[in-house]
């Protein structure tokens, strides 16, 4: 009878012993498909590209500055491949890169000066892409010179420090809807949207600048934008305005009455190139600590009059082809103008032959 039972008990242990083994192999499957799914899906985040001609990668993306990528989809047979696979995405198909980890550096990412296929990039959605830790947003389409559309509708940029020439050489985008960027935190917004010349209209009320020191070269050269609303821009705390609108020669406006600018020393160039600029309102200018003021109105050949009364000179010493060419200049009151400090007057109103 003990021998039975002994034979019982050791068939029972044998089971027990099997079906735990089945049990463990199941939960280490389990779990190894839950990292996956966690690792591809949960932490999924991706853009989708288009490009406008044939991009060969041959050798994958191998830059290190997408260390970020999880795997790429070809929408043209939907391969699953890896950063360093050898692909060619052919015009007219997408490709969306994939994300497994929070992004928080997108400086340079699209841009043609680390990719030089990006240069054929022609749409790029990124509504699917989550950004609510990109700190870096600099120089991130930089000369991608066939782009015409970005999908911004899900954009979360609450946490970006520098947007400078993000849009650097979009020569081919004609209008960026913006409304959704949150701009509480940039400091560096200085050549956003340089030689963007086919941009005509930009929708910026919504942006929030009380954070930004630079503005150098924001809208230089967008020599197609027309009317440019500035009205909610926060100037307390720049510093640099240089060339600001230079080359901007469709403007015929610029109200910048609200422009608070108690820390602004750098201003030069600021309407250069505007030809087209009939009217400037600079009531509200702080110029108490800048120097240079040279080239500020150099070739603004539409501009009739301007009230630059309250302009404080006292420290500046460069005034060198202020107006230069301001052939439609008729006058100017010049009587609070302090020039104790001025060393350059070269060819100051040269060319102002209305005068």
């Amino acid at each position: 009878m003990k021998i039975k039972n002994f034979s019982l008990i050791f068939s029972f242990v044998k089971f027990l012993s099997f079906l735990i083994y089945i049990l463990g192999r199941s939960l280490t499957k389990i779990q190894k498909n839950t990292q996956r799914y966690l690792e591809e899906v949960d932490y999924d985040t991706y853009a989708l590209l288009y490009f406008k001609e044939d991009c060969n990668y041959s050798e994958g993306f191998k830059n290190q500055y997408r260390n970020g990528i999880s795997f790429i989809i070809n929408r043209e047979n939907n391969d699953k491949l890896t950063s360093e696979d050898a692909f060619i995405v052919h015009k007219n198909f997408g490709i969306e890169i994939h994300f497994n980890k929070t992004v928080t550096n997108l400086g340079s990412f699209f841009s043609r000066s680390f990719d030089e296929n990006m240069e054929y990039l022609i749409s790029i959605d990124l509504s699917n892409f989550d950004t609510s830790s990109v700190t870096d947003m600099g120089s991130m389409f930089y000369e991608c010179f066939s782009l015409e559309l970005i999908d911004f509708s899900n954009i979360k940029t609450s946490f970006v420090k520098d947007m400078s020439t993000m849009f650097y050489g979009c020569i081919s985008l004609k209008s960026i809807d913006l409304s959704n960027f949150d701009t509480s935190s940039v400091t560096h917004m200085g050549s956003m949207f340089f030689k963007c010349s086919s941009l005509e209209s930009l929708e910026l009320s919504n942006f929030n600048t009380s954070s930004v020191l630079y503005m150098g070269t924001m809208f230089y050269a967008c020599s197609s934008l027309k009317t440019i609303d500035l009205s909610s821009f926060d100037t307390s705390l720049v510093y640099i305005i240089d060339s600001m609108f230079y080359g901007c020669s469709s403007l015929e406006s610029i109200d910048l009455s609200h422009f608070n600018t108690p820390m602004l020393t750098i201003m030069y160039s600021l309407f250069q190139g505007c030809s087209s600029l009939k009217s400037v309102d600079l009531s509200n200018f702080d110029t108490s600590l800048v120097t240079d003021m040279h080239n500020i109105f150099f070739g603004c050949k539409s501009l009739e009059s301007i009230d630059i009364s309250i302009l404080d000179t006292s420290l500046v010493t460069n005034m060198g082809t202020m107006f230069f060419e301001c052939s439609s200049l008729k006058s100017i009151d010049l009587s609070s103008f302090n020039i104790s400090s001025v060393t350059n007057m070269y060819s100051m109103f040269n060319g102002c032959s209305s005068l």
